[in-house]
Formats: C-alpha cells, sequence, structure tokens
C-alpha cells in the first residue's frame, strides 16, 4: 500500500495545484514522495457504483500527471517512458501536451473519479495521417491497485470504445499489452480485442530483462472485411474473462 504527501492530494483529487504550481508543473513531481506501508486488501467499503467515469480536460493536468508518474513508478514493465523521464519533464511542457495532444483533435483522456479522487484513466488517440484516420490507440490504461477487480477498468474501458464507436471516423482501435499482464489481457480480451501479433523484446527493463509486447485490435463498426490470403492470425493462450 502508498501513500502520498499532502501536495499531491491535492493534485490527485484535481483541486487547485499547490503554491507555484501551473497546469501539473514540476512542483507535483518534486514533491511525490512514497512511504513504503504493508500491502492491505482493497477496503471493502469501495463501492463501483460511486465511480463517476468523465472526460477529462485541462484542469485535470495535475490529477493526471501525478497518477500517471505512479503508474510509470510502481508498473515500468507496462510503459515505454520510464518514472525518471517523466518526473523530471518540464511542468509547462506537460501542460502543452495535455492540451495540445492529449486531448486535442479528436484524441481524449477519460478519468475515474471517486469522491472527487483521480483513481484511474484510459487516452486514446487518433492516427493523424489521412490514410489512417480510421484508427486509433489506447496509449495509457491505468486504475489504482485499491480498485482493480471493483469494475473500474471496464468502466474505463467500456466508455472509451463507446466514445470511437459514436465517432463516425473511428474503425479500428489498437492496443499494446504485455505478454506477462494476463489480467489486462483479460481484460481486453472480454470486450472483443483480438490479438494479430506479438512483438519480442519490445521493451527492455535492465540486462537480460525483456517484456514482449502484444498487439490487439478491436472492431467499433463490425466491418465486413476479409483478410488478404496468406495471413493467418496469431494463436494466443488468453482467457476471455467472465
Amino acid at each position: 500500500m502508498r501513500s502520498y504527501n499532502v501536495a499531491v492530494h491535492r493534485s490527485i483529487r484535481g483541486d487547485a495545484a499547490p503554491d507555484g504550481l501551473e497546469g501539473g508543473g514540476h512542483v507535483v513531481s518534486e514533491r511525490i514522495i512514497y512511504d513504503d506501508l504493508p500491502a492491505i486488501a482493497p477496503a471493502p467499503w469501495i463501492d463501483p457504483a460511486a465511480i463517476e467515469v468523465r472526460a477529462l480536460t485541462t484542469s485535470d493536468t495535475p490529477a493526471f500527471r501525478a497518477l500517471r508518474l505512479e503508474a510509470l513508478r510502481l508498473h515500468p514493465e507496462s510503459f515505454v517512458p520510464t518514472y525518471e523521464e517523466e518526473r523530471d519533464a518540464d511542468g509547462r511542457s506537460i501542460a502543452a501536451r495535455f492540451r495540445d495532444d492529449w486531448i486535442h483533435n479528436g484524441n481524449f483522456i477519460l478519468g475515474a473519479y471517486r469522491q472527487g479522487w483521480l483513481v484511474g484513466a484510459v487516452g486514446v488517440k487518433r492516427w493523424p495521417r489521412q490514410k489512417q484516420r480510421h484508427k486509433a490507440t489506447i496509449w495509457i490504461m491505468y486504475t489504482q491497485e485499491d480498485f482493480r477487480g471493483l469494475g473500474a477498468g471496464r468502466m474505463l474501458l467500456d466508455a472509451a470504445i463507446d466514445r470511437c464507436r459514436q465517432d463516425h471516423e473511428i474503425e479500428l482501435v489498437h492496443l499494446s499489452v504485455s505478454r506477462d499482464s494476463l489480467a489486462a489481457r483479460n481484460l481486453y480480451a472480454s470486450t472483443g480485442f483480438r490479438s494479430y501479433g506479438v512483438e519480442p523484446r519490445a521493451l527492455k527493463l535492465g540486462p537480460d530483462h525483456y517484456v514482449d509486447v502484444e498487439e490487439m485490435v478491436l472492431d467499433v463498426k463490425n466491418v465486413d472485411y476479409q483478410i488478404s490470403a496468406g495471413w493467418h492470425e496469431t494463436n494466443t493462450d488468453c482467457v476471455v474473462a467472465d
């Protein structure tokens, strides 16, 4: 189990940022303090019905940055950027990236809030080229440990898929997932994502420590399309979750 100092709690809530912080600036990353506490089971009082999923706006920048830093620190095997790279990034550049890229021109981030606290997020980006505008990619998917297995992740994923379906251009949604992340792969498979390949040694975490990454895709428009002859779907051992 982990805890944060007061400054970071304020940021994750989405309240006013600490003094001197503009749109998720460098102050947040410098003031994050993690206390090592014994791991405990998720609190039984957590009610999934109390979780609100909504689109993030620029006012959520500090909260999203704090959540993303947590994800990078705790799960380096699941993300390309390192915690250190993002921690040391300039706050103004993060705010600009959030405003001008992550939630701009059809891109969006959905957040799961509980009592004002950001506990999970999913981000979707459109492919920018004209011939690839029918595709989008889920580039981040994360829920805090206490909310896993309680439906928060499924709520985020379903909401992201529904939003893609409502976009008249988007036909295919892609994502990449670690082959070792069985729970995540099961979640994606349960919503209809299909594997089409594995990239071996996609990430290198250290000497002789590699992560294989599975590529998955979901047809949100159910297009009647015949794959070219000679192509064979990658077989996986992914078990569809109930």
